[in-house]
């Protein structure tokens, strides 16, 4: 199993509430840097020192990563799966 080895956390603007948020960030064994949310972990997986989640840069498309307007997204069909 690959590990995201912890970096640190940060706080972000949420782009569409203006909220403050929580993001923890991960390195990646590919090099990459990730976040996620440090409230889904929290009300998500309790007390695990671990957690396991999906890995985002499994499999990835060579178009995952889209560029519209300057803006860069990672688009997701229905079931929260890269396309």
């Amino acid at each position: 199993m690959k590990k995201g080895l912890f970096v640190a956390e940060v706080v972000v603007t949420d782009p569409e509430t203006g909220g403050l948020v929580e993001v923890e960030i991960y390195k990646h064994p590919n090099g990459a840097m990730f976040g996620v949310d440090s409230s889904y972990l929290d009300n998500n997986f309790d007390d695990d020192v671990c957690p396991v989640v999906p890995d985002l840069f499994a499999d990835l498309p060579d178009d995952a990563f889209k560029y519209n307007d300057g803006d860069c997204a990672i688009e997701l069909d229905s079931t929260n799966n890269l396309k």
